[in-house]
């Protein structure tokens, strides 16, 4: 009986919903950059406002996102918004994981505003640190350093 009511069920054409005029798939890029998140947020603002000139909509760095516009043609504007939170990398060290969305615009937009970013705040501040390496392990026993034999110094 349910297999007669699958197939009379599959029988049956569904109606596609009707296209949006202005609907737009969202495409986003997701980054991990070995930076602590207090250094790569205001980075970002200053990225996208100064050195793309997009305008900044709306910010909450406690919330971690930033709303943006940008132009697309010459009489369109496309949104877009950055996440960033706080993450530690394989190393252990902070570092922030960055998601960047657009609903307009190139679809590599997202690639390049992260490219971007990743390559400002490297410029601004230099290499991230190296991850921590192993403490140094005591001398093995019987080696004390430069100390002469049978605690006597020179004969």
């Amino acid at each position: 009986m349910a297999r007669v009511l699958g197939l009379a069920l599959a029988a049956i054409p569904m109606a596609a919903a009707p296209p949006q005029p202005n609907a737009r798939a969202a495409v986003s890029q997701t980054r991990t950059l070995p930076y602590p998140l207090d250094q790569v947020f205001p980075t970002a603002i200053r990225y996208l406002r100064v050195d793309r000139g997009y305008e900044v909509v709306d910010r909450d760095p406690d919330a971690g996102f930033i709303l943006f516009r940008f132009p697309v043609g010459r009489e369109r504007t496309g949104d877009g918004s950055l996440e960033a939170y706080a993450v530690q990398d394989a190393a252990g060290r902070p570092a922030t994981r960055v998601k960047i969305s657009t609903g307009a615009g190139p679809v590599h937009l997202p690639y390049t505003l992260l490219d971007g970013l990743a390559g400002k705040i490297r410029a601004e501040r230099g290499q991230p640190p190296p991850p921590a390496g192993k403490p140094p392990s005591s001398p093995p026993p019987g080696d004390e350093g430069d100390e002469p034999p049978n605690g006597h110094e020179g004969s």
